[in-house]
């Protein structure tokens, strides 16, 4: 195995993402749209709440969808390119999913999904975006982003548990730490479930799109780090929240 490319490739695909995580999404329709830089006001932050209470409902959902896009298109480039491309003497650098697990990737040069690891440099560009001065938003759109578009099971049963938990509570940050951690218990339970071969074969795939990504380890270790990230951004939200002086929602 030759280590020096893996590490390569690895590190390609984290400043990949890195770059599309720094497109200061809610930063460039504030300035287009209305004028306005949201980290000018409210909390100071660039992500998809702090510029809803600037600019309402409709423009917090689009920043949302947007930024969980921004986390999701590098990850599905990577993926299409180290998966499908024959760049490596008339094959891909890394084995199909399926292959995967019958072959263990012992053909291929790059012995690992590391297409992962630009879902951590998206989180993290976002949250210190290159161009914009590192002042960017707290994680959250882009970690429920990709929880979505790589299982429904681990993103539409967190999407629905963050809708209930701020609908009662009105609290966004609250609703976003604890449906991250529904994510996260989803994943590894699924993982673990996997690798006890609890789940029958047939049923392998039913929580993913099919055989696409590789999701059991990889996800949910992708997504403990991006969650121990939004969490650490969230510090100030966690305080008040003891505290009971968080600012709750309105909409």
């Amino acid at each position: 195995m030759n280590i020096f490319i893996n590490i390569l490739v690895a590190f390609i695909c984290f400043i990949f993402g890195y770059l599309f995580g720094s497109i200061p999404t809610s930063v460039i329709i504030g300035k287009v749209k209305f004028h306005q830089d949201p980290r000018d006001f409210g909390s100071g932050n660039a992500g998809a709440t702090n510029a809803g209470r600037l600019w309402g409902k409709k423009w917090r959902v689009i920043i949302i969808i947007l930024d969980g896009l921004k986390t999701f298109l590098p990850f599905l480039l990577s993926f299409i390119i180290l998966t499908y491309v024959k760049i490596d003497n008339g094959q891909p650098l890394i084995a199909t999913t399926e292959h995967y697990y019958i072959s263990d990737g012992v053909d291929y040069t790059i012995k690992w999904p590391v297409y992962w690891l630009s879902v951590v440099g998206t989180v993290l560009g976002h949250c210190f975006p290159l161009f914009a001065g590192f002042r960017g938003g707290k994680g959250a759109a882009s970690f429920i982003g990709i929880g979505c578009w790589a299982s429904w099971l681990c993103g539409f049963i967190p999407f629905i548990s963050y809708l209930i938990i701020k609908g009662k509570t009105k609290y966004v940050s609250l609703a976003v730490l604890l449906s991250g951690l529904i994510c996260l218990a989803f994943g590894w339970i699924y993982t673990l479930l996997w690798f006890l071969k609890v789940i029958p074969v047939e049923l392998y795939w039913l929580p993913t799109y099919g055989p696409l990504f590789n999701i059991p380890l990889y996800f949910p270790a992708t997504m403990t780090i991006c969650y121990a990230l939004v969490v650490s951004r969230h510090h100030g939200n966690i305080k008040r929240l003891i505290d009971g002086n968080e600012r709750k929602t309105l909409n």
